[in-house]
């Protein structure tokens, strides 16, 4: 009887420990791949994709059953093409243009086979799925065309995914039109485009950054100059923040495009240089104690301003005083403003210098000396009086350590808030939500501080209430700042 119960015990045991593994979403779709279901192979090779495996490939691979047994420890883009090749062998009359876009990746990458890159069989996978629309074949068309030098093809298939406004085909036109063609006119209609589409992209700041450097080429200072300070107030990726700041210097000291000012032209550089820095995590963790750290950084800028002014990256420390001179010679005390001006900025920190010259800069997006003041005030010096300053909270504990001063409104000056809110901060119609007057978003909005160029939160809102008339309820205005970055 003990054996019979035992062997039942086991059969149990068995068959549940199969069936828990069968109902593993990662072996479920395995089988059902292998045995030639094409949805299970378009799954496999969807979870395969290097987009999906890039993104965030530590969250993917802890929240998604399909990277168990170890799966995450392996590349992945042998395996996506693979199962993408299955799919197209299996599809029969099916659609499946995408994976035909994806099949041409993996030819010209040389991810599918033993001989390395195909080229002849991405164009032509890469072919019959542009001609379908997939508007990434049509831009890798482009991109293959304009590597081999076969200009007008590279456009028509760059057009082709501009027509879908697929900005990244628009970017490459105005790379095309810019440095290949010389056709201005060409990339200036293609950026119009890209900025009414997405104005803060990273293709479109991308294009317009192609841009300033054809002005310069062609020695057009002025929209030079104009379109640095418009990329100025944009958030822009590290490389392209050095070199449309740098640029900006260089016309200012030059006197090119605008007004010679060496002073001005000394801050830009040397706050690009403090911005070049701290993204330099080997000089941040370096260890050294900090008046080493500031002596080594002062080297390093001083070198760094010679090479930016002299377009070389080659400069000996010979070569330095001679270059000065040159720089400045046709203002004898240059060269010693230059050095008193080092000697200040030394003891300045970024932040007090990006305060100095504001208009050049993107607004921050967090301060970390913020202290409680007047926000509202600071903002409009005349702002209604009914914004009753009620109290500061510094949260020291929180992510981004913020800063929030609350005002009170009475309700019968309600709707004059509202209405001053919503025409100076752009913020949205109120609405009952359960139990409070609020906006959907929250954050409400955000205004710039011209006291500080720092960016703060604005909510507007009431008291919790079941209070529908505004004039019998309290509202509450709250302006915050955050001391450190999300």
């Amino acid at each position: 009887m003990e054996i019979k119960q035992f062997l039942l015990f086991f059969l149990f045991l068995y068959f549940s420990t199969n069936l828990a593994f069968a109902n593993n979403e990662y072996d479920v779709i395995w089988q059902q791949a292998h045995a030639g279901d094409l949805e299970a192979q378009k799954k496999l090779a969807g979870l395969f994709h290097p987009h999906y495996w890039l993104e965030d490939k530590e969250n993917n691979c802890a929240s998604n059953q399909f990277f168990a047994n170890n799966q995450c420890q392996t590349t992945n883009y042998k395996d996506f093409c693979y199962w993408t090749k299955q799919v197209i062998d299996h599809a029969g009359d099916q659609n499946v243009f995408n994976e035909l876009n994806n099949i041409g990746f993996c030819y010209e990458n040389g991810y599918l086979g033993t001989k390395g890159k195909n080229l002849d069989l991405a164009i032509e996978y890469y072919f019959q799925a542009a001609e379908a629309n997939v508007v990434k074949a049509q831009y890798n068309l482009g991109n293959i065309f304009l590597n081999q030098h076969f200009y007008q093809r590279a456009e028509d298939w760059f057009l082709k995914a501009a027509q879908q406004e697929y900005l990244p085909a628009l970017r490459k036109l105005t790379y095309l039109y810019l440095v290949k063609l010389d056709q201005m006119q060409s990339a200036l209609k293609v950026i119009e485009k890209m900025k009414k589409i997405m104005p803060f992209s990273d293709d479109t700041k991308s294009a317009q950054t192609l841009l300033v450097n054809y002005y310069i080429k062609k020695r057009d200072y002025h929209n030079a100059y104009t379109l640095c300070m418009e990329l100025m107030k944009k958030e822009l990726g590290l490389s392209s923040q050095f070199y449309i700041q740098t640029t900006l210097a260089w016309l200012i000291l030059n006197g090119l495009g605008t007004e010679q000012n060496i002073a001005l032209a000394i801050d830009l550089y040397y706050e690009c240089y403090l911005d070049f820095n701290s993204n330099n995590p080997d000089m941040i963790d370096s260890g050294i104690n900090k008046k080493e750290y500031i002596n080594q950084q002062q080297k390093q800028w001083d070198l760094m301003f010679v090479d930016v002014v002299s377009g070389s990256h080659h400069i000996t420390n010979n070569q330095k005083t001679t270059l000065f001179s040159s720089l400045f010679s046709d203002k004898p005390a240059a060269l010693t403003q230059f050095n008193e001006q080092i000697a200040q900025l030394k003891k300045l920190t970024p932040r007090d210098l990006k305060i100095k010259h504001p208009e050049f800069f993107s607004p921050f997006q967090y301060d970390p000396d913020l202290t409680c003041r007047d926000f509202l005030h600071e903002f409009d010096a005349n702002a209604p009086d009914f914004f009753q300053y009620l109290s500061c909270e510094v949260d020291d504990k929180g992510q981004t350590r913020p800063v929030k001063v609350t005002y009170k409104i009475e309700g019968k000056y309600a709707k004059q808030a509202h209405k001053y809110i919503a025409e100076t901060m752009g913020i949205g119609e109120l609405r009952f939500i359960c139990c409070y007057w609020g906006t959907n978003g929250y954050p409400s909005t955000y205004f710039i501080n011209p006291k500080d160029n720092l960016n703060y939160m604005v909510v507007f809102g009431s008291e919790e209430t079941l209070e529908y008339d505004w004039d019998k309820t309290t509202f509450y205005l709250t302006i915050s700042g955050d001391r450190e970055s999300v």
